[in-house]
């Protein structure tokens, strides 16, 4: 039998990994909640609020990726798998907004919505990104998408702030129901990072190896020719905004937030999950580190 694809792999891993966010104890979460100070109120939900609005902008918008798949012709454990992130996605989204409402009270704007690099990647690039592929589902725009999504939003802004959030609850040992379910949404998270990374490899080998047509873009009256993907340059724009968006969270308070929240231990666990998964990106499609050279 042939081996199973990552995409196949993860729809299947998919279905065993479900869970209800509704199910999550939350009791010792209230009580946890009411004794802590505002500051620590503050910098929580400022946290939970990112995630919240960066899942909430994902789950809108992934879809998208999932029908230029198909229009480019990708076998069907990858729009399996897509569509298993979007469900997943849609549980993060309302496991947020329970914590939110039942523990952490918080109904007014988010923090970070003003500062210019939450803006430019989670309010602009990130929707129209994944949104382009409606009508330009050629490798760059394909490639563009999975990166700003997969690779940064989910994979720096989100996993390794999830992984340093939980770190600091487990050390005070408060708010059980929250950092049990910050694990289940990372782990989710890391696998879409990975299969995201894969499909980009994937995208980027194809166009490399034919040169050949793809899909004309929105208003074009003829195929586009497959240029070399330059991966690092288009990677380096959407890294900056999320070290500024991550950044920003911690405004108030510079590298350490309440309860020992640390931004360079969270960068440190940024750069390397990006430079893992690039390595293993450069590793499948080779021309994605020519073109970067």
């Amino acid at each position: 039998m042939d081996t199973p694809t990552l995409a196949e792999q993860e729809y299947h891993r998919s279905k065993l990994l479900a869970w209800n966010p509704r199910q999550i104890d939350l009791q010792r979460d209230a009580a946890d909640w009411a004794a802590l100070a505002p500051p620590e109120h503050d910098a929580l939900v400022r946290f939970v609020g990112l995630f919240d609005a960066v899942q909430s902008t994902a789950l809108r918008h992934l879809p998208a990726l999932a029908l230029a798949l198909a229009r480019r012709g990708h076998p069907v454990s990858d729009l399996q798998c897509l569509a298993a992130q979007v469900w997943e996605t849609a549980r993060h989204v309302e496991w947020h907004a329970r914590w939110l409402a039942d523990v952490g009270r918080a109904g007014g704007p988010l923090a970070v919505a003003g500062d210019d690099h939450y803006q430019a990647l989670v309010a602009q690039d990130l929707p129209t990104y994944l949104d382009l592929v409606l009508t330009d589902h050629g490798s760059v725009a394909v490639t563009r998408a999975a990166v700003t999504y997969h690779l940064v939003c989910a994979g720096v802004v989100l996993e390794p702030a999830m992984g340093e959030l939980a770190r600091a609850l487990r050390a005070h040992d408060i708010l059980p129901g929250l950092t049990y379910g910050l694990d289940l949404v990372r782990r989710d998270l890391a696998r879409h990072a990975d299969v995201g990374s894969d499909l980009v490899a994937r995208v980027v080998a194809e166009a490399a190896a034919d040169g050949g047509p793809r899909p004309p873009h929105a208003g074009g009256d003829g195929p586009e020719a497959a240029p070399p993907i330059d991966l690092r340059g288009m990677l380096a724009p959407p890294l900056r905004l999320a070290a500024g968006t991550l950044a920003a969270v911690f405004r108030p308070w510079g590298t350490t937030a309440p309860l020992g929240i640390d931004l360079d231990r969270m960068a440190d666990a940024a750069r390397a999950a990006v430079g893992t998964r690039l390595a293993r990106i450069e590793a499948a499609a080779p021309a994605a580190d020519d073109a970067a050279g």
